[in-house]
């Protein structure tokens, strides 16, 4: 085993069961990125929160609150994406991440689904703009 592998291996807890299938915020998250690939965005995940390793080293992310995404739209927008899954709401951390964007003039979205998604940047940007980056990311796909 290499000596990094063994700082940063967990061993799998095999007493319970897989769960089978994708869980429902992996399937908001698969559609999400689906459509900001259509419209030509680059996304890039972010890793919040911390944790201790097999040490007691503290390995640290992003700041607790987050978006899930950062989002550069086509034209060099900003814009923050927090995906959520059924009924789940943001968190007081996540508010104060949202204010903050917004403050600085960027865009948060909170989607449930690619609709949310979809909608909050017509909301934002009008539909025509958003039918052209979905026109010219279908053509880019045909290429």
């Amino acid at each position: 085993m290499e000596p990094d592998y063994q700082f940063t291996h967990v061993p799998l807890n095999r007493d319970k069961p897989k769960r089978g299938g994708k869980t429902p915020e992996a399937k908001v998250t698969a559609a999400c990125d689906a459509y900001l690939q259509l419209i030509g965005c680059l996304a890039i995940r972010t890793n919040s929160g911390q944790w201790k390793n097999d040490q007691g080293n503290t390995i640290m992310g992003a700041k607790g609150g987050t978006s899930d995404k950062t989002l550069l739209l086509p034209g060099g927008r900003f814009a923050a994406l927090e995906l959520k899954a059924g009924k789940n709401t943001l968190s007081d951390a996540q508010k104060r991440y949202k204010q903050r964007v917004e403050a600085l003039g960027g865009l948060f979205i909170e989607a449930h689904s690619k609709d949310d998604l979809r909608a909050a940047l017509v909301a934002a940007y009008g539909l025509q703009c958003i039918e052209d980056w979905e026109t010219l990311g279908r053509a880019r796909k045909r290429r």
